[in-house]
Protein backbone atom coordinates (compact mmCIF):
# COMPACT_ATOMS: atom_id res chain seq x y z
CA UNK A 1 0.00 0.00 0.00
CA UNK A 2 1.41 3.40 -0.99
CA UNK A 3 1.57 5.77 1.91
CA UNK A 4 -0.18 9.05 1.16
CA UNK A 5 2.09 12.06 1.23
CA UNK A 6 1.22 14.71 3.76
CA UNK A 7 2.02 18.38 3.86
CA UNK A 8 4.90 19.11 6.27
CA UNK A 9 3.92 20.79 9.48
CA UNK A 10 5.30 24.17 10.37
CA UNK A 11 7.72 22.58 12.83
CA UNK A 12 8.95 20.10 10.20
CA UNK A 13 9.48 22.91 7.70
CA UNK A 14 11.47 24.92 10.21
CA UNK A 15 13.66 21.94 11.04
CA UNK A 16 14.36 21.22 7.37
CA UNK A 17 15.30 24.83 6.65
CA UNK A 18 17.54 25.03 9.69
CA UNK A 19 19.36 21.72 9.58
CA UNK A 20 19.83 20.64 5.95
CA UNK A 21 22.24 23.31 4.64
CA UNK A 22 23.96 23.68 7.97
CA UNK A 23 24.72 19.98 8.36
CA UNK A 24 26.03 19.70 4.80
CA UNK A 25 28.29 22.73 5.17
CA UNK A 26 29.54 21.63 8.58
CA UNK A 27 30.50 18.25 7.09
CA UNK A 28 32.54 19.92 4.34
CA UNK A 29 34.15 22.22 6.91
CA UNK A 30 35.21 19.33 9.09
CA UNK A 31 36.70 17.45 6.11
CA UNK A 32 38.78 20.45 5.06
CA UNK A 33 39.91 21.15 8.60
CA UNK A 34 40.88 17.49 8.89
CA UNK A 35 43.15 17.78 5.85
CA UNK A 36 44.83 20.88 7.27
CA UNK A 37 45.29 19.26 10.67
CA UNK A 38 46.93 16.27 9.01
CA UNK A 39 49.48 18.54 7.34
CA UNK A 40 50.21 20.26 10.63
CA UNK A 41 50.60 16.92 12.41
CA UNK A 42 53.10 15.70 9.79
CA UNK A 43 55.16 18.86 10.15
CA UNK A 44 55.11 18.57 13.96
CA UNK A 45 55.99 14.86 13.75
CA UNK A 46 59.26 15.54 11.94
CA UNK A 47 60.01 18.57 14.11
CA UNK A 48 59.52 16.57 17.32
CA UNK A 49 61.58 13.60 16.15
CA UNK A 50 64.53 15.76 15.08
CA UNK A 51 64.19 18.35 17.81
CA UNK A 52 63.93 21.05 15.16
CA UNK A 53 62.22 21.95 11.93
CA UNK A 54 63.83 20.42 8.83
CA UNK A 55 62.77 22.06 5.61
CA UNK A 56 65.29 19.90 3.74
CA UNK A 57 63.59 16.67 4.81
CA UNK A 58 60.15 18.01 3.97
CA UNK A 59 61.46 19.12 0.59
CA UNK A 60 62.99 15.67 0.08
CA UNK A 61 59.65 14.00 0.81
CA UNK A 62 57.90 16.25 -1.69
CA UNK A 63 60.54 15.65 -4.36
CA UNK A 64 60.62 11.87 -3.89
CA UNK A 65 56.84 11.65 -4.13
CA UNK A 66 57.03 13.07 -7.64
CA UNK A 67 59.31 10.26 -8.87
CA UNK A 68 57.88 7.28 -6.98
CA UNK A 69 54.64 5.62 -5.91
CA UNK A 70 55.19 6.62 -2.29
CA UNK A 71 53.22 9.60 -0.99
CA UNK A 72 54.94 12.37 0.93
CA UNK A 73 52.94 11.49 4.06
CA UNK A 74 54.41 7.96 4.08
CA UNK A 75 57.91 9.30 3.45
CA UNK A 76 57.62 11.92 6.20
CA UNK A 77 56.46 9.24 8.62
CA UNK A 78 59.59 7.20 7.92
CA UNK A 79 61.83 10.25 8.16
CA UNK A 80 60.35 10.94 11.58
CA UNK A 81 60.86 7.31 12.61
CA UNK A 82 64.55 7.53 11.74
CA UNK A 83 64.78 10.85 13.56
CA UNK A 84 63.36 9.20 16.67
CA UNK A 85 66.26 6.72 16.49
CA UNK A 86 68.73 9.62 16.56
CA UNK A 87 69.83 9.31 12.95
CA UNK A 88 71.25 12.58 11.66
CA UNK A 89 69.51 14.55 8.95
CA UNK A 90 72.28 13.56 6.53
CA UNK A 91 71.79 9.88 7.32
CA UNK A 92 68.02 10.13 6.96
CA UNK A 93 68.38 11.76 3.55
CA UNK A 94 70.62 8.91 2.41
CA UNK A 95 68.53 6.07 3.90
CA UNK A 96 65.09 7.07 2.60
CA UNK A 97 65.71 6.89 -1.18
CA UNK A 98 67.65 3.63 -0.82
CA UNK A 99 64.84 2.14 1.26
CA UNK A 100 62.35 3.23 -1.40
CA UNK A 101 64.39 1.48 -4.10
CA UNK A 102 64.68 -1.60 -1.88
CA UNK A 103 60.91 -1.67 -1.34
CA UNK A 104 60.26 -1.33 -5.07
CA UNK A 105 62.76 -4.07 -5.95
CA UNK A 106 61.70 -6.62 -3.32
CA UNK A 107 58.00 -5.90 -2.84
CA UNK A 108 58.33 -5.16 0.88
CA UNK A 109 56.57 -2.15 2.37
CA UNK A 110 58.38 1.16 2.72
CA UNK A 111 58.11 0.82 6.48
CA UNK A 112 59.83 -2.59 6.45
CA UNK A 113 62.49 -1.38 4.03
CA UNK A 114 63.33 1.60 6.23
CA UNK A 115 63.45 -0.48 9.40
CA UNK A 116 65.62 -3.18 7.85
CA UNK A 117 67.96 -0.62 6.34
CA UNK A 118 68.27 1.25 9.64
CA UNK A 119 69.28 -1.97 11.40
CA UNK A 120 72.42 -2.22 9.29
CA UNK A 121 73.80 0.79 11.17
CA UNK A 122 73.96 -1.40 14.28
CA UNK A 123 76.27 -3.74 12.37
CA UNK A 124 73.67 -6.43 11.66
CA UNK A 125 72.37 -7.53 8.27
CA UNK A 126 69.22 -9.14 9.68
CA UNK A 127 66.67 -10.13 7.03
CA UNK A 128 68.60 -8.20 4.40
CA UNK A 129 71.46 -10.66 4.70
CA UNK A 130 69.32 -13.23 2.90
CA UNK A 131 67.93 -10.83 0.32
CA UNK A 132 71.18 -9.03 -0.38
CA UNK A 133 74.12 -11.50 -0.07
CA UNK A 134 76.57 -8.70 -0.86
CA UNK A 135 75.94 -7.27 2.60
CA UNK A 136 77.46 -10.33 4.22
CA UNK A 137 80.85 -9.33 2.88
CA UNK A 138 80.83 -6.15 4.95
CA UNK A 139 82.34 -5.95 8.40
CA UNK A 140 80.38 -4.71 11.39
CA UNK A 141 82.39 -1.50 11.33
CA UNK A 142 81.63 -0.93 7.66
CA UNK A 143 77.91 -1.39 8.19
CA UNK A 144 77.92 0.95 11.17
CA UNK A 145 79.63 3.51 8.93
CA UNK A 146 76.75 3.28 6.43
CA UNK A 147 78.42 1.15 3.77
CA UNK A 148 75.39 -1.16 3.57
CA UNK A 149 73.32 1.77 2.33
CA UNK A 150 75.91 2.47 -0.36
CA UNK A 151 75.91 -1.17 -1.48
CA UNK A 152 72.12 -1.29 -1.71
CA UNK A 153 72.10 2.05 -3.46
CA UNK A 154 74.35 0.63 -6.15
CA UNK A 155 72.28 -2.55 -6.45
CA UNK A 156 68.77 -1.12 -6.42
CA UNK A 157 69.23 2.47 -7.51
CA UNK A 158 66.42 3.66 -9.79
CA UNK A 159 63.93 0.91 -8.90
CA UNK A 160 61.45 3.27 -7.24
CA UNK A 161 61.49 5.59 -10.26
CA UNK A 162 61.06 2.64 -12.64
CA UNK A 163 58.12 1.38 -10.61
CA UNK A 164 56.47 4.78 -10.89
CA UNK A 165 56.55 4.52 -14.69
CA UNK A 166 54.39 1.38 -14.76
CA UNK A 167 50.61 1.62 -15.15
CA UNK A 168 50.00 0.86 -11.49
CA UNK A 169 52.74 3.29 -10.52
CA UNK A 170 51.27 6.08 -12.62
CA UNK A 171 47.90 5.59 -10.95
CA UNK A 172 49.48 5.82 -7.49
CA UNK A 173 51.28 9.00 -8.48
CA UNK A 174 48.03 10.46 -9.74
CA UNK A 175 46.36 9.65 -6.40
CA UNK A 176 49.17 11.38 -4.52
CA UNK A 177 48.94 14.45 -6.74
CA UNK A 178 45.17 14.66 -6.30
CA UNK A 179 45.59 14.27 -2.53
CA UNK A 180 48.11 17.11 -2.43
CA UNK A 181 45.85 19.29 -4.53
CA UNK A 182 43.00 18.61 -2.14
CA UNK A 183 45.19 19.58 0.81
CA UNK A 184 46.21 22.84 -0.87
CA UNK A 185 42.64 23.70 -1.81
CA UNK A 186 41.53 22.84 1.70
CA UNK A 187 44.01 25.28 3.20
CA UNK A 188 42.73 28.07 0.95
CA UNK A 189 39.03 27.34 1.25
CA UNK A 190 38.77 26.39 4.92
CA UNK A 191 38.27 29.97 6.19
CA UNK A 192 35.67 30.60 3.47
CA UNK A 193 33.78 27.40 4.23
CA UNK A 194 33.79 28.10 7.96
CA UNK A 195 32.52 31.64 7.39
CA UNK A 196 29.82 30.33 5.04
CA UNK A 197 28.79 27.76 7.60
CA UNK A 198 28.40 30.46 10.23
CA UNK A 199 26.39 32.61 7.82
CA UNK A 200 23.99 29.79 6.96
CA UNK A 201 23.58 29.01 10.64
CA UNK A 202 22.70 32.65 11.35
CA UNK A 203 20.20 32.73 8.46
CA UNK A 204 18.61 29.49 9.64
CA UNK A 205 18.21 30.90 13.13
CA UNK A 206 16.50 34.00 11.70
CA UNK A 207 14.13 31.79 9.71
CA UNK A 208 13.36 29.92 12.91
CA UNK A 209 12.45 33.17 14.63
CA UNK A 210 10.27 34.20 11.68
CA UNK A 211 8.28 30.95 11.89
CA UNK A 212 7.57 31.40 15.57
Amino acid sequence: MIKEKTTPTKEEAKTAVKEAPQLKTEKVSQELLGEIQQLQDEFTFVQTALGRTSKELLDQASALQKVSVFGDEAIITQQAFLGSLDFSEKQIKSIIPVAMDLAAATGMTLESAVRNTSKTFSGMTGELGEMVPQLRTLTKEQMMAGDAVKVMGDLFGGQAAAQAKTMAGSIEQMKSAVSDAGESIGQVLAPVVIATSDLIKTMAEKVDVAFK
